[in-house]
């Protein structure tokens, strides 16, 4: 019995202890689950925790950044503004700028109307010189003035009135192969030299009759010698008759002189016959009816020299140049 006892009672604690290690093991289970659980839990938490965290600073950053948009939507409009208020002052700038520019046209002149008007005084003295006083000398330096005026602009208005201007002064410069100055002052030399000329012993007039003439004839002849017997009116070439001399010397002097105004009349209105003949005649006089001197030669070879001058060239004029400039004006005003 007691082994039977024995044996159920170490059956018995087998089952024991089976029972024991078998509620053991559930309890072990329990706790780690349990970690897990709490580690879940805290990680959830953190979690929530960083998302409220993110959520709370995202909001701010947000309601920041809206205001840092408003501002800028402000400071926009009134740069917007501002901008506006610009254009519409740059706009009246620029109207008052063409209004002033206008104006300033109308009042002040261009450079190109400056030129045009320093081209027009010189040129119209140029004109002056040459038809008033023939002076070449002058005329060739004003145009020479003008030239450099134009020479300053590339405007392509002065084109014709370059081309004028050159071809006007190309003929000036070269047909002024004499000195007015010069000659006049050679021909009132010439006039001072009369006064020292001797003349030759004077022709007397034929005026004897014949004897077989009748009284009518020999009255006749006596009124032509009175009246026709002091000047015999001849032509001016060297192949002529002689000038009848009379006994008076004075009216060949002043037959001479009045040849030398002659000239010096020829001269200022650059005729070329009056000139000519006047020298030619004065020369003839010289030699047929005075004495050959050395006052008489000194005058020979002032004429001779005087004789040479040829005024069929030093008829130039600035016409091409006179309308070039008409015609600038004219294009000039029209702008």
């Amino acid at each position: 019995m007691s082994e039977i006892n024995h044996e159920n009672s170490s059956q018995v604690g087998v089952e024991n202890a089976a029972n024991v290690i078998i509620k053991q093991q559930p309890a072990n289970k329990t706790g780690g689950g349990a970690k897990f659980a709490s580690l879940l839990a805290l990680v959830a938490l953190g979690s929530c925790g960083y998302l409220a965290y993110a959520g709370i600073w995202g909001s701010y950053g947000m309601l920041n950044q809206m205001k840092i948009n408003n501002m800028q939507n402000e400071r926009f409009v009134k740069l917007q503004i501002i901008n506006t208020r610009l254009e519409n002052r740059i706009n009246q700038l620029e109207s008052q700028q063409l209004n002033l520019r206008e104006e300033f046209h109308q009042v002040s002149p261009t450079q190109t109307s400056l030129i045009i008007y320093q081209l027009n005084s010189l040129i119209s003295g140029a004109n002056q010189s040459l038809i008033l006083y023939h002076d070449y000398v002058a005329a060739i330096k004003l145009l020479n003035y003008a030239k450099q005026v134009l020479n300053s602009s590339d405007s392509p208005l002065f084109t014709q009135l370059k081309v004028s201007l050159t071809t006007d002064l190309d003929n000036l410069q070269a047909q002024n192969n004499f000195d007015s100055t010069m000659l006049a002052t050679e021909l009132d030399n010439s006039y001072q030299l009369l006064n020292q000329l001797s003349i030759v012993a004077p022709i007397q007039a034929d005026t004897s009759t014949s004897v077989n003439d009748s009284t009518w004839q020999k009255i006749v002849k006596n009124l032509k010698s009175s009246l026709f017997g002091l000047v015999k009116v001849v032509k001016s070439n060297p192949s002529a008759g002689a000038v009848l001399v009379p006994e008076n010397e004075m009216v060949v002097r002043q037959h001479l002189q009045l040849d030398l105004m002659n000239a010096k009349q020829a001269l200022l209105t650059r005729n070329q016959a009056l000139w000519s003949g006047s020298i030619l005649e004065a020369r003839t006089m010289l030699q047929q009816y005075f004495v050959v001197d050395l006052t008489s030669q000194k005058l020979s070879v002032i004429l001779e020299q005087l004789q040479k001058i040829n005024f069929n060239g030093a008829n130039a004029n600035l016409d091409l140049t006179m309308q070039a400039l008409i015609k600038l004006e004219q294009l000039n005003d029209g702008k």
